[in-house]
């Protein structure tokens, strides 16, 4: 009955540890991919933004950007951004005017002069904060960095610069991080499932040899006290020659009714160890049996 509490103990620990590891595991996975992801995405727009916001403020004026470029200035400029700016990953490059007007847009003269609210990301990007988000447009995911433009003769935020790049190479690199994490995530928490697991089997195995120790000690000690009554019992026999190996005979003939009364095996026992007991009441000198006829009997 032990054994199977203590096998039953360490099945139900292993279940439960097991759900809250791996429980654990998927919330700090979540978490940490997450993590990675975002900081992966704010390394981009960081890199982004200054050598995009550096090499356009080092080409334009701030006198260049108060009204959308003329003909001549929009080509020598795409001309510019295009060898310059632009790399195989950008989709496109836009330039916003801080009442919302396009000034450039790498998309084609066409789109310059459009007008659009200066609300959400637009408009941290004019106040100063730049902004990095992830979007998909034309069932291509792109990563969107608005950044604001500070020129040298400005003296603030001269205009706000939009750029579109490609999200599939950082996608990649993103996976590789996370991907790495998981593993490392999933090692550490199999680990610690299997340092768990040791732990409570090793306790479960030292309460098992210690309750199998104090069984032997108990059933040793047992034995000792059924050999102590016999030899107690013996010894009294011997003082009397008529009662001679009476009680080794009342002790067999105990354990044989409590063992056809349906006793199991230990309470036979107990029940041949009582059967030593009665002799143990005659510990007179010898003639003061009862049935000797002493003076003790004729009373």
């Amino acid at each position: 009955m032990g054994y199977s509490h203590s096998w039953q103990f360490t099945v139900i620990f292993a279940v439960v540890s097991l759900v809250l590891v791996s429980a654990t595991g998927f919330g700090l996975s979540r978490y940490l991919g997450h993590n990675v992801r975002q900081g992966e995405i704010d390394n981009a727009a960081s890199d982004l933004q200054s050598r995009v916001t550096g090499l356009i403020a080092s080409r334009l004026s701030s006198e260049q950007i108060i009204v959308p470029l003329s003909s001549t200035d929009y080509g020598s400029f795409d001309e510019y951004v295009q060898q310059e700016v632009i790399r195989e990953d950008t989709l496109r490059l836009d330039l916003w005017h801080e009442d919302g007007t396009l000034l450039y847009s790498s998309a084609g003269a066409s789109q310059v002069g459009q007008v659009s609210s200066t609300d959400g990301d637009l408009a941290d990007a004019l106040r100063g904060a730049a902004a990095a988000s992830v979007q998909t447009i034309d069932s291509q995911e792109r990563l969107v960095v608005l950044a604001p433009l500070v020129l040298d003769d400005s003296g603030g935020v001269a205009a706000a610069v939009e750029v579109h790049e490609a999200y599939a190479p950082l996608a990649a690199r993103v996976q590789r991080f996370e991907t790495t994490t998981y593993v490392g995530i999933a090692a550490a928490m199999g680990f610690i499932y299997a340092a768990l697991l040791i732990i409570v089997e090793r306790g479960t195995h030292t309460q098992r040899r210690q309750r199998r120790s104090l069984v032997g000690r108990s059933q040793e000690m047992k034995r000792s006290l059924d050999s102590l009554l016999q030899v107690l019992s013996v010894a009294l026999d011997l003082r009397d020659r008529v009662r001679k190996g009476h009680s080794l005979r009342v002790a067999r003939i105990a354990q044989a009714i409590g063992t056809r009364a349906g006793a199991d095996r230990g309470r036979a026992g107990l029940s041949r160890s009582g059967g030593y007991a009665p002799r143990t009441g005659y510990c007179g000198p010898t003639g003061t049996n009862p049935e000797e006829g002493g003076a003790s009997g004729r009373r």
